[in-house]
């Protein structure tokens, strides 16, 4: 599988190879380029577009890095957060089962035999009155 990986890419570049030697033999014509501070006079159009072509490749590698490096921190401070959101999930779940074991802990009051009759005489007056 290796060796057909390989042979691919060597028939991928030599194909590249007889295109691009086909587009400078075509546009073998003669350009003055013209910067703002300084000019080149006769240069080949093939190697102009060429140069073009590279420079519009570095251009986009250089913004998808720092598209890739943006998106790192974003998921490496996710991460981070995450991570102290579920310890502080799983101390709340533990809390709760610790509270459950010793009520007074959790701040429940055990009722009394008289907290338990006067709730129980306070449902018969709820009731009366709805008759």
């Amino acid at each position: 599988m290796k060796l057909i990986r390989k042979l691919a890419s060597i028939l991928l570049i030599a194909a590249l190879a007889v295109i691009i030697s086909y587009f400078a033999k075509v546009n073998d014509a003669r350009v003055n380029l013209d910067f703002v501070f300084y000019s080149f006079s006769s240069v080949p159009l093939w190697l102009l577009v060429l140069f073009s072509f590279l420079g519009g490749i570095l251009f986009t590698v250089i913004l998808v890095f720092v598209d890739i490096l943006v998106v790192n921190v974003k998921e490496r401070k996710l991460r981070k957060e995450n991570k102290i959101l579920r310890k502080e999930l799983s101390k709340m779940r533990n809390q709760k089962l610790e509270s459950i074991d010793d009520p007074e802990d959790a701040g429940y009051e055990k009722k009394s035999e008289e907290d338990d009759i006067d709730e129980n005489e306070q449902d018969s007056v709820d009731e009366e009155e709805i008759d």
